[in-house]
């Protein structure tokens, strides 16, 4: 009879342990794809703080960035987080052809773009650079999100 006790109570333990849900942890990717509908090669770096120029020459990031020739599209993936505010910092290939790096850091020429999670999901994750910051960029302060 105590073993019979014993195995019903490890059953009904065993029962619970796989009636019990685990959470999900999968962290799940949006695609964002940035269209470059200029005639100048663009170079660009995102991420979710934003950085200015110095930063990331003084980083090493500037080799993180990437490049998207003239009427040509780039896709990067990003976590599926409604949170989220991306900031996207645009250099073209005409300016760092024209500037030293020191005056690029100096003047701080770079175009910063700042898009929120809901922006994003509204122009259905594309992002078109025409070379007109005002024309596809959200000012946070403004729009209070």
């Amino acid at each position: 009879m105590k073993t019979f006790k014993i195995l019903v109570i490890l059953c009904s333990i065993l029962i619970a342990l796989t009636a019990t849900t685990c959470e999900d942890n999968t962290i799940h990717y949006k695609m964002i794809t940035l269209e470059n509908k200029t005639e100048d090669s663009i170079l660009y770096f995102y991420s979710f703080v934003k950085v200015d120029m110095d930063v990331i020459y003084g980083f090493g990031w500037f080799n993180n960035f990437e490049y998207v020739n003239p009427k040509e599209m780039s896709r990067f993936g990003v976590e599926d987080d409604e949170s989220m505010v991306l900031y996207l910092t645009i250099v073209k290939q005409s300016t760092l052809d024209r500037y030293t790096k020191e005056e690029i850091i100096e003047k701080d020429i770079a175009e910063y773009f700042t898009y929120t999670y809901d922006y994003l999901k509204w122009r259905d994750f594309n992002i078109v650079y025409t070379g007109e910051q005002q024309q596809d960029s959200i000012n946070l302060k403004e729009e209070q999100y």
